[in-house]
């Protein structure tokens, strides 16, 4: 892609005044030079033009507020007193992999007092001897070169004053922060949502096992109440024929119910038998039996004149 093109989209419909950042790496310069780029980026801290096939940065412009300038790859040999012109703060310059071959090409970068970071990785000028030395000799100013400083300790990994995309990063940063916190929100609502899902399915399960323990409750509680409304109607039975059997003195069909009832209870066992002696307790054979011989007895009277017809 051309440059002028390149430079078009990378504006992104912003004006130039607005760019603070600005990539060209990879497109293709006009005869080995910069295309498109004017004074109006006045306000341009970060330029990039990686392995665009420069040979010359005549055409650069004014950029005061210019920091750092990546020219890696390209095929610049010279003419480096134009930075020296036209970026007065530049702090970081990266000119490796470029036909740089004598430490005096670089002298015209005396002039930039802020520059402190200087790269000439694969020039043929590091093939040099005393190339380090000599290239700090000759630039004072500078703190690293090569990714190291003058005692072989290395560079850190961002340097804020070299790095002219600093603000930027530190607003990219933020972003991302609150990204990753908005993130580990919703994470955390997530979590909470299933928790309370959890909470609701167990209080479901802790409702449905009470419905059903109330629905058993209620079978007991039914069972029960038969079982005690029989009770108490066998107990009133019980008392009503212990209190009120001479009663049956006065029936006629006493002396015949009697001896088929002793014979029913007396043929049967277990629990009918029992059942049998709490409702009829009066009755020979059954367990109640001793406190009833003088109803028995009672029973066994002659038969009144007037029911001789019932016999």
């Amino acid at each position: 892609m051309e440059m002028k093109k390149r430079l078009t989209l990378e504006l992104r419909n912003k004006k130039p005044s607005e760019v603070k950042e600005l990539v060209l790496d990879n497109c293709r310069s006009d005869d080995g030079k910069i295309v498109g780029l004017s004074s109006d980026f006045e306000n341009l801290e970060f330029l990039s033009m990686i392995n665009i096939n420069l040979l010359s940065v005549s055409n650069l412009p004014k950029l005061n507020k210019l920091r750092k300038l990546e020219l890696s790859d390209n095929r610049i040999s010279g003419g480096l007193e134009v930075l020296a012109e036209r970026t007065p703060n530049l702090t970081h310059l990266n000119l490796s992999g470029n036909k740089i071959k004598d430490i005096n090409t670089l002298e015209p970068l005396k002039k930039l007092p802020n520059l402190h970071s200087l790269d000439l990785f694969n020039c043929e000028v590091t093939m040099l001897i005393n190339y380090r030395e000599s290239v700090f000799t000759l630039l004072p100013q500078l703190t690293y070169l090569d990714g190291y400083d003058a005692d072989d300790q290395e560079a850190p990994d961002s340097d804020p004053e070299a790095d002219g995309d600093a603000l930027e990063d530190e607003y990219e940063n933020g972003e991302e922060g609150e990204g990753e916190e908005e993130e580990d929100a919703d994470e955390e609502d997530d979590l909470d949502e299933e928790v309370i899902d959890d909470e609701e399915d167990e209080d479901d399960d802790l409702e449905g096992e009470e419905e059903e323990d109330g629905v058993d409750d209620e079978v007991r509680l039914s069972v029960f109440g038969l079982w005690l409304t029989v009770c108490l109607f066998l107990n009133l039975v019980t008392h009503l024929t212990r209190h009120f059997g001479w009663i049956w003195e006065s029936c006629c069909m006493l002396p015949f119910p009697i001896p088929l009832l002793t014979c029913c209870v007396q043929s049967v066992s277990g629990q009918t038998h029992l059942l049998l002696s709490l409702v009829l307790p009066w009755l020979p054979g059954t367990e109640l039996y001793r406190p009833f011989v003088g109803m028995l007895e009672a029973g066994q009277a002659p038969v009144a004149p007037h029911c001789l017809a019932c016999t």
